[in-house]
């Protein structure tokens, strides 16, 4: 008799006020440039994938030799992208890719930075032989951001993390074009400020 039965199940003169307890909750931003890092997607609307070719895959055309890496932060024109040892396409000697031949030539080397897209991209001098391992590597002291875009931690822009490793296998045999798509679809062009301009799809 006499007692309040209060919220914590007990039973006593006087109950005690709400009492809170206190939680921790953390989690990690940034307030300066982002490091470059891969962004991998098997494949969209528009057929591209990152990597191209993309982890894993094992039916590899070895006559589209496109290699194509896309990234979270706009690349530095100056560094990256005029860089063609940036990315490294090497022949893998064995089974599990321990030990590899020297890097592939690449040509046609160059950046897209659009909006909300940043890609690396290249071709190979020659095209890969069939039904052979290959290895992808994003050489990371070689891969920039683009330090116009917001604050810069150094005048060349923040340097990849890591280098970013990647493995695909060839087919047996060259492929057929099946399909073709052409993007935009529709487009007209007003002007042309070089007339002896050449353009290719």
């Amino acid at each position: 008799a006499g007692t309040l039965c209060c919220a914590d199940g007990t039973c006593r003169a006087d109950c005690p006020k709400n009492i809170f307890k206190l939680h921790s909750y953390r989690w990690r931003f940034t307030a300066g440039d982002q490091a470059p890092e891969v962004v991998e997607f098997a494949c969209r609307e528009d057929f591209s994938m990152s990597p191209n070719p993309y982890k894993g895959q094992t039916n590899v055309c070895p006559n589209v030799a496109l290699i194509r890496l896309n990234f979270n932060v706009q690349l530095h024109e100056n560094v990256t992208c005029d860089d063609a040892t940036a990315i490294e396409i090497q022949k893998c000697t064995d089974v599990e890719c321990a030990t590899v031949e020297a890097p592939l030539g690449l040509n046609g080397v160059g950046c897209i930075n659009g909006a909300g897209e940043h890609y690396w991209r290249a071709t190979l001098n020659a095209p890969f032989e069939p039904d052979t391992l290959y290895r992808g590597r994003a050489v990371a002291d070689r891969i920039i951001s683009d330090p116009s875009v917001g604050t810069a931690a150094s005048p060349d822009g923040v340097k990849m993390k890591k280098d970013y490793f990647w493995k695909f296998k060839t087919a047996s045999g060259d492929c057929n074009i099946e399909n073709i798509m052409c993007l935009p679809s529709f487009s007209e062009i007003n002007s042309i400020s070089d007339p002896a301009l050449n353009f290719q799809d």
